[in-house]
């Protein structure tokens, strides 16, 4: 007698989780062999579930192997191990019947050819009973939990699945670290002034989005094909898919079935199904393409939503823009204001912004030459950190030869060495942070003055793109209130323009004495300009201590 070891463990099965493992299985029935005297010829293990036939390669292997004679009797857990449907229930009984098996042994029993046939079929139908019945009472399970309005699936970005409920009971609940940013999300979209992977760009880094940390995977930033993927989702509106079939959430919405709509408009997408109504069919609505200048660049101060805005053509063949706020909370009244408006007030702030070209001139020789000095301070800042740093390593050898020698105690070695090790990497890192900090605080002045000196040239001659990130860049606070828009400019670009209107009417008096001063010693214009240099000192040091950034804009036109 030859005998074939088969474990099974299914993964699917929930009533299968406690059954002993592969590993034990194998064991128990490696020690039932010897005790018997049956000599085990193979060892088939898998991970399968026997719910259905003809799904189990190593199974039917061992079908394989009794029916080429190579063995004749098989060592198993329990019969549940062998099937759990009635196909291979009857492949076994047929074989043990006919002799072509000669026992099958488990722990508690051996089955023989000649044992009552009605016993083997009461033991193996109640495996198989078991797995209707489980079957049974999963999908009335889900039905309940359908009827209830909360989706069976996994909860997309912005929810999670409840883990801490009861089986059978668990919800879908909003994510407190992650809703409301996609919410913002969906505002972004609903303006119309935002593309996907602009929103996406915004969520990642502006916003620095990060999807849920598991075990394997999740921490990283939005995925383009995911978030394309959550402004296609009716869920997002309340409704989820199963089976083939819509039915209303019981979760919180993120957006109105109308804000979806208008997305998917946006987006140029199908939506699956009107409100009320079975799914439609396809659409082949082209995407709208929306190249307003404000879309997405005023908050109303009512309701916090976004400004939107839209073009009407009239019969003549002109056109008007108008912007309102999307009236999120219901609250706002639908209160327009004309592009033009809008235009007019961005060009008075502009306007407010010049330079004299002799404060141009003088200003980007400024910064080239305070690059240089700031090399030099750098390198001088630099050489007395590595100074420093080069004191701590020689006191953590000085530290290591005393404990070589036993002059100092583990524990104080330990302490002392933390200490030094600490003080250097804070040493460091003041070095690093230093270098970066004012690297920024002269860059955002830099980029503020070439703003200053072309961002009116940009604005009349740019591209939509242009004239937004001008916009942008002009406002560090653009509000909208029933039609009225306040417009704050960038605290950077304010300072230029004050310390700029101090020294410019000093300028336009002493031009017309220059000539009178060519040959003396002392220009009054050097001066003023010394006077000049030493305000952009103050300035980006004002960048530096307040964190102030200022973009550069590109496909602007250049000085």
């Amino acid at each position: 007698m030859r005998a074939v070891l088969y474990a099974r463990r299914s993964t699917s099965d929930l009533d299968e989780r406690q059954v002993q493992s592969i590993e034990d299985q194998v064991r128990l029935m490696r020690a039932k062999a010897r005790q018997d005297g049956v000599p085990v010829v193979h060892e088939l293990t898998e991970s399968q579930s026997a719910k259905e036939p003809y799904v189990r390669p190593q199974f039917e292997r061992m079908l394989a192997l009794i029916d080429g004679g190579e063995a004749d009797c098989i060592l198993c857990w329990h019969l549940n191990r062998l099937f759990r449907n009635s196909v291979d229930m009857s492949a076994i009984q047929w074989r043990l019947q006919k002799g072509i098996i000669r026992r099958i042994i488990t722990p508690d029993r051996v089955y023989l050819p000649e044992d009552n046939v009605l016993l083997f079929y009461m033991e193996a139908g109640v495996s198989n009973q078991t797995v209707l019945d489980l079957s049974k009472a999963v999908k009335r399970g889900l039905k309940s939990k359908i009827e209830k309005g909360w989706s069976p699936h996994r909860a997309p970005p912005g929810y999670l699945n409840e883990k801490w409920k009861e089986k059978g009971h668990k919800t879908i609940v909003k994510d407190p670290e992650r809703f409301d940013a996609l919410r913002q999300a969906w505002n972004l979209m609903l303006c119309g002034g935002y593309t996907v992977s602009e929103v996406r760009r915004v969520l990642n880094e502006e916003w620095h989005y990060r999807s849920p940390q598991c075990k394997r995977s999740g921490g990283g930033p939005m995925a383009r094909n995911t978030l394309y993927g959550l402004f296609s989702n009716p869920f997002y509106a309340g409704y989820f898919l199963h089976d083939g079939q819509w039915h209303r959430g019981a979760h919180e919405p993120m957006v109105t079935w109308a804000e979806f709509e208008r997305v998917q408009t946006l987006l140029g997408r199908a939506v699956p199904f009107q409100e009320g109504h079975k799914p439609q069919g396809s659409s082949h609505r082209q995407p709208q393409k929306h190249n307003l200048t404000y879309c997405g660049l005023m908050h109303c101060t009512l309701c916090g939503g976004f400004v939107t805005g839209h073009t009407i053509r009239k019969k003549s063949g002109r056109s008007y823009t108008y912007y309102f706020c999307q009236n999120f909370g219901g609250a706002c009244r639908k209160v327009a204001t004309r592009e033009e408006t809008l235009d007019a007030l961005v060009n008075e702030q502009l306007g407010r912004l010049f330079l004299l070209p002799e404060f141009d001139e003088w200003a980007r020789q400024e910064l080239e030459a305070g690059r240089g000095k700031a090399q030099s301070v750098r390198q001088s800042s630099e050489q007395s950190g590595r100074e420093t740093i080069d004191g701590l390593d020689r006191q953590m050898e000085s530290l290591l030869t005393l404990k070589i020698k036993d002059l100092i105690s583990e524990e104080e070695f330990v302490t002392r060495r933390t200490v030094l090790l600490n003080s250097r990497t804070h040493l460091q890192a003041a070095l690093d942070e230093e270098e970066s900090s004012q690297d920024a605080a002269r860059e955002a002045v830099g980029n503020a003055l070439e703003f200053t000196a072309n961002a009116r040239a940009w604005f009349e001659r740019g591209d939509e793109n242009v004239r937004r990130a001008v916009v942008r860049a002009l406002s560090s606070n653009l509000s909208f209130t029933r039609g009225n828009v306040l417009l704050e400019p960038h605290p950077l670009l304010e300072e230029l323009r004050r310390e700029h209107e101090k020294l410019t009417t000093e300028l336009r008096q002493i031009k017309p004495l220059e000539s009178g001063f060519r040959s003396t010693k002392k220009d009054p214009s050097q001066a003023l300009r010394a006077v000049w240099s030493r305000s952009l000192d103050n300035i980006q040091l004002l960048a530096l201590n307040n964190s102030w950034s200022f973009p550069r804009i590109q496909g602007g036109d250049e000085r």
